[in-house]
């Protein structure tokens, strides 16, 4: 009887699953104090080093990500496949903001916020995600995104400014736009998300598109106003109507307290055009729930 020769089919180590913990991380800085994004023609910035709490944190939820992931996306990934790009944001009261794409393979992945005190070594505990499919795959050259992609704003009035990020959403031939979200940092570095704002959005009719502003009415009353932004003519802007919102408390969630649309038999749209919305109110809190 001839020997029988068992042959077992080993992984290289592209193939095994990754280890976020052995990844090193690096981040860059720019002097606009701004990521970059696929298509940026904005000098890339220089390498600054990742903090040990920023490392183990990114670490952590990176693992967490891949452990969750859908088995469809589950492909092979190396570390710079799994960190793309890590970016150092300056903030006030000598804080830094590392924002840092985790990718999950198929182009999937997010854009996670961790805020690091140097002063006190302290991190955020649990970042913020806003998914980064559609923002990088569109790019810096779509018309709808408009830079900075990370930028502050002082929506109470009361000196401290929430962080906010601006994320690229497409669904099919039915839906481009972008979305700003505005995050309060509490005095522990947790993010809370008081406003998403769906700032411009193709006009698919015409390739116009639709804007919407913020007007600061009160440190707690905001009013949204949209309007429409013809392809012929990008000097007009046709009024659509416009929404009154107002949080409990400064630091608090925006809501919907007034409908003033200049069409008055219908208030659809005057503060997201996604179909898939579930009401005004949650969009508001936060933003696109269908990522795909």
């Amino acid at each position: 009887m001839l020997p029988v020769l068992l042959l077992v089919a080993t992984r290289s180590a592209r193939g095994q699953s990754i280890d976020p913990d052995t990844c090193h991380l690096t981040a860059l800085a720019t002097n606009d104090n701004d990521i970059r994004i696929r298509g940026d023609l904005r000098p890339p910035g220089h390498p600054v080093s990742v903090p040990s709490p920023v490392a183990s944190k990114l670490h952590a939820l990176a693992k967490k990500l891949l452990e969750e992931r859908n088995p469809a996306f589950r492909v092979e990934l190396t570390c710079p496949e799994l960190f793309p790009e890590i970016y150092r944001i300056s903030q006030p009261r000598q804080r830094e903001l590392y924002v840092a794409e985790i990718g999950l393979g198929f182009e999937q992945g997010f854009f996670s916020l961790v805020l690091y005190d140097p002063a006190t070594g302290s991190v955020t505990q649990n970042p913020p995600l806003i998914w980064s499919k559609w923002t990088q795959s569109f790019g810096a050259g779509d018309p709808l995104l408009k830079a900075p992609f990370v930028s502050s704003a002082n929506l109470f009035q009361d000196g401290h400014p929430q962080i906010v990020v601006e994320e690229y959403v497409h669904n099919g031939n039915m839906y481009n736009g972008v979305i700003y979200h505005y995050f309060e940092v509490g005095t522990d570095l947790a993010f809370t998300r008081v406003l998403a704002r769906e700032t411009r959005v193709l006009a698919t009719s015409d390739d116009g598109m639709f804007v919407r502003d913020l007007t600061q009415l009160s440190p707690t009353r905001i009013r949204l106003t949209t309007c429409e932004v013809p392809a012929k003519d990008s000097k007009q802007c046709k009024p659509i109507g416009y929404v009154i919102l107002e949080s409990t408390a400064p630091g608090k969630p925006f809501h919907a307290v007034e409908r003033h649309p200049l069409d008055t038999r219908d208030s659809w749209g005057l503060v997201t055009f996604m179909d898939q919305s579930p009401g005004d109110d949650a969009f508001l809190r936060g933003g696109n729930p269908f990522y795909y």
